[in-house]
């Protein structure tokens, strides 16, 4: 994150450099990447992004905007890859809207997580279905839900 905050910190740089002899395309560079560097500020806050797993839920925030999903709403994890960048994704047990059914025919999955959390991919995934499946099987339970 920081890598990509710093170089969209040199684009804005670029553009003001850019901007006296070209002035259309400074400002099109200062605007869009001064705001990549804020939504990657941003994603530097404490609690700003996090994965947070209980034994009958996991929550995924980012840009602190979380949202929980149940695992009996879950199907099974498993990697796709989007670009060049390999994600941890899942198709979910209930109907799919037709983003979610676009998302599967492109990618393979309906729903993905937004990061990796430090993680590799494959790692993350299987450690999903472990709790997933120990959830499942009533291992996993707990009265606190935690």
């Amino acid at each position: 994150m920081c890598l990509l905050l710093a170089g969209s910190l040199a684009f804005v740089i670029a553009g003001l450099w850019l901007q006296p002899d070209y002035a259309l395309s400074g400002y099109a560079a200062i605007g869009f990447f001064a705001l990549c560097a804020l939504v990657f500020a941003i994603n530097l806050l404490p609690n700003s992004s996090y994965l947070r797993v209980t034994s009958e839920r996991f929550t995924m925030c980012s840009m602190f905007r979380s949202r929980f999903i149940e695992w009996r709403s879950v199907g099974r994890f498993g990697v796709t890859r989007i670009g060049t960048r390999k994600m941890v994704a899942w198709d979910p047990i209930h109907s799919l809207s037709k983003l979610a059914k676009t998302n599967q025919a492109l990618f393979g999955y309906a729903c993905a997580l937004p990061d990796t959390y430090g993680l590799k991919a494959e790692e993350l995934a299987e450690l999903l279905n472990k709790v997933r499946d120990g959830y499942l099987d009533g291992s996993l339970h707990s009265p606190n839900g935690s």
